[in-house]
């Protein structure tokens, strides 16, 4: 009897090691892991200060902004004291209602996306990244979906929360989020979108602008208007929840109709010719990659009046014929000067497109 009690005492302890051994060795690989993905973004946070692309800004002889020149990002950089109340609060209910809150990492949202995923019907997913989480991956990491990724995101944004301020980090934030159309932060969308500053965005454009962020292409207002409007009153409805809005006025605004501009009236066409010269001039001078993502102020001549008064000349002195059969190499041309200065006014380079070429530019009129 006492050696079958012993055998059972015996078992039990070796259950109980094994068991603890194989804690012991889970433990040891995931803190392995953990301690891996660590340090492989250290590097890439050495200084966490995103460093984003900025928009150039092309003036006319009045100084009136003629264009922008960007290439994948048009980004103009805001600051957050600039932007109305409601607008950041459009943003904080969209993405995180709780972001002066937390440390960098929302566990209460964790555990409400992770329950509402697992109990769910399958259709909806639900994620669990901060503000500051999103930043984190935007301006220091990389899209990729993995375990190893979520742990270096959520090392990036304690740290940033550590080394900056609630309000500095919705700033970078703020900059550094895609809208949608080419457009990255809330300056370059407001623009892009209802071409104005997000100075001046009402509660309506700042929820759409809002919803973006949830998936700038599937809520573009000019490509799918109803999602984008289902999304903006969504939006809506959580500044009301969180009460940033009342009951009533959320009701009020989702009667205001989505006025957004289309991409067509995005685009400028006249003053290409002379716009080809601004180029030339500026890539002789400066890298590309300042040229079109530095944030520079470039004044010119250009007058756009003179430019519509060229273009006008040339297509009504020559008849419809023109350019002749049997003469492809003739073309017609003009530049004005301006006689005191020297100043060039306006270009024409011919009768075909004015738009500039060998260029990753895209001309937005504003």
């Amino acid at each position: 009897m006492a050696k079958t009690k012993t055998r059972r005492v015996n078992v039990f302890y070796v259950i109980m090691g094994i068991i603890l051994a194989g804690v012991l060795i889970a433990g040891g690989i995931t803190a392995a892991f953990v301690f891996s993905a660590i340090k492989e973004v250290l590097p890439a946070l050495a200084d966490l200060e995103p460093k984003p692309s900025q928009t150039s800004f092309v003036y006319d002889k009045d100084g009136r902004i003629w264009t922008e020149l960007h290439a994948t990002e048009n980004r103009v950089l805001v600051e957050i004291e600039t932007l109305p109340k409601h607008v950041r609060e459009a943003i904080l209910a969209a993405e995180d209602c709780r972001f002066y809150e937390h440390i960098g990492v929302d566990v209460r949202a964790i555990l409400r996306a992770f329950t509402t995923n697992l109990f769910g019907d399958g259709d909806t997913v639900q994620g669990g990244s901060t503000i500051t989480q999103q930043l984190a991956k935007k301006a220091f990491l990389t899209d990729t979906r993995s375990y190893k990724r979520k742990i270096q995101d959520a090392t990036a944004a304690i740290m940033l929360e550590r080394k900056y301020t609630k309000n500095e980090i919705l700033e970078m934030y703020l900059n550094q989020v895609p809208f949608g159309r080419g457009a990255y932060g809330i300056e370059a969308g407001a623009r892009t979108f209802f071409g104005k500053p997000a100075s001046e965005l009402t509660v309506p454009e700042a929820a759409m602008m809002a919803g973006l962020l949830k998936g700038p292409s599937y809520y573009d207002p000019t490509d799918r208007p109803d999602n984008a409007l289902a999304r903006r009153n969504t939006v809506l409805e959580q500044m009301a929840e969180y009460g940033y809005i009342t009951l009533a006025e959320c009701e009020e605004y989702k009667q205001a109709p989505i006025n957004a501009r289309s991409i067509e009236q995005d685009i400028v066409t006249s003053g290409g010719w002379y716009m080809d010269y601004v180029l030339k001039q500026l890539l002789s001078r400066y890298p590309a990659e300042e040229v079109y993502g530095g944030g520079l102020k470039i004044y010119t001549a250009y007058s756009p009046e003179d430019q519509e008064a060229a273009e006008k000349a040339i297509a009504t002195v020559l008849d419809k014929e023109f350019p002749y059969e049997g003469t492809d190499s003739v073309q017609a041309a003009s530049i004005v000067m301006d006689a005191k200065t020297g100043h060039l006014l306006a270009v024409v380079g011919g009768t075909g497109p004015s738009t500039p070429r060998d260029s990753p530019v895209r001309l937005s009129s504003r």
